[in-house]
């Protein structure tokens, strides 16, 4: 069976004999052969080609302007730039100087390109991003590594779920910045010295090998160092892109969630314990807390409600119900790695930190007022036996 090359090569050989009989005589064979080449060029020319350039480029991160003209004959000239630059590269390949250059890309690819062809080996790449990713840099601050990072990488999974982000391309969007804050307050301790501000991170990903930022038109180079707003960003830079078989991870449940597990821990929660351990936390004896809240159920029972009345033994049920879910276990073990409850509590630092999440949460509708007020009610409880050292709360 003849190849296509094959084929190509016996049309020109009947179009070099035919072609003095006439436009006529081969028009339609013309046509013939601009159609197998087109094809042969789509399925076997430009992949291999796109491929081979990918392998050289890709840790790159200048953008690139080139062109490629074959004169069919025997010679390929070929131009090219990085976008911005006043230099500009040309020159040519004689085709008949090369031996087998479909080898020599067939050769480069298998050394160069990593073989995804089993389980073992996807495995493998996933763990080399995700090392990658949890070496990401970031500024300090009074020994903590800024966020920012990991914030953001958890806000394009957050924005590629919800389908906010469906193509590779990443703009400076107030979208990416809600969710950027949603995610930064959920996790992010309120005493900690950053801003959560997403366009810091959009820009300062760049200095990772696979984050890469196309400036705007007209724009050669910024000062990176400046206080990034979204009407700032969007003046210097057009969009940004990842590395583009991180990208497609980021679309995997799977290795997001592995990944999403591991920035948390790392970026987060080992900052956050070591906070907690310089500083010594009061848990106050079992004996103040029999049923766990009853001394906060006195303490209820003493108030008066919005309405002028005293609450309700059927409305302190409904608090004490609050401070026992799920949703606030949840929040106290992200600030103290405490299985426990809040019953267990009496540093106002680390409530506050909660308060402070559930208040967000409240406002934005994640979960009732409810859980809000009782929190808010407890910490003044807690307030009171500080100043009080009274024991008339506790059973």
């Amino acid at each position: 069976m003849f190849s296509e090359i094959d084929k190509l090569r016996s049309l020109y050989a009947q179009y070099d004999t035919l072609s003095a009989s006439g436009e006529d005589v081969v028009a339609d064979l013309r046509k013939e052969i601009n159609n197998l080449e087109l094809a042969y060029l789509k399925k076997h020319v430009f992949p291999q080609v796109s491929q081979f350039m990918a392998l050289k480029v890709r840790n790159l991160r200048c953008a690139i302007d080139c062109s490629f003209q074959f004169d069919g004959n025997h010679n390929i000239n070929y131009s090219f730039c990085s976008s911005g630059a006043m230099l500009f590269i040309k020159d040519k390949i004689d085709t008949n100087s090369l031996t087998d250059f479909t080898q020599h890309i067939a050769i480069q690819s298998t050394v160069e390109q990593p073989v995804v062809d089993n389980n073992n080996d996807k495995a493998l790449i996933e763990d080399q991003w995700i090392n990658k990713l949890l070496s990401m840099k970031g500024s300090k601050i009074k020994g903590l590594t800024s966020p920012h990072k990991a914030i953001f990488i958890l806000t394009i999974i957050e924005c590629i779920k919800r389908g906010y982000i469906q193509e590779p391309r990443i703009f400076a969007t107030n979208t990416l910045s809600d969710c950027f804050t949603r995610i930064w307050n959920k996790f992010v301790p309120v005493d900690w010295p950053f801003c959560a501000n997403a366009f810091q991170p959009y820009i300062h990903m760049s200095s990772e090998p696979f984050y890469y930022l196309v400036h705007a038109e007209g724009i050669d180079d910024f000062d990176i160092n400046q206080n990034w707003s979204r009407s700032l960003v969007v003046k210097y830079v057009e969009y940004a892109y990842f590395d583009k078989q991180l990208f497609e991870l980021l679309h995997k449940q799977e290795f997001t969630e592995r990944l999403s597990k591991l920035l948390i821990d790392k970026f987060i929660r080992q900052n956050t314990s070591r906070n907690l351990n310089t500083k010594k936390m009061e848990i106050p004896s079992s004996k103040s807390n029999i049923d766990g809240f009853s001394g906060y159920r006195r303490y209820l029972s003493t108030l008066t409600s919005n309405i002028g009345r005293p609450y309700s033994v059927s409305s302190i049920n409904v608090y004490v119900t609050a401070l026992r879910s799920k949703y606030m276990q949840t929040k106290v073990y992200k600030f103290t790695h405490l299985e426990d409850g809040l019953e267990v509590i009496s540093d106002l630092s680390i409530i506050d930190k909660i308060l402070n999440e559930v208040k967000y949460d409240s406002e934005h509708g994640i979960i009732n007022r409810t859980s809000y007020l009782a929190l808010k009610m407890f910490r003044d409880y807690c307030i009171n036996l500080t100043k009080s050292k009274s024991t008339s709360f506790f059973p």
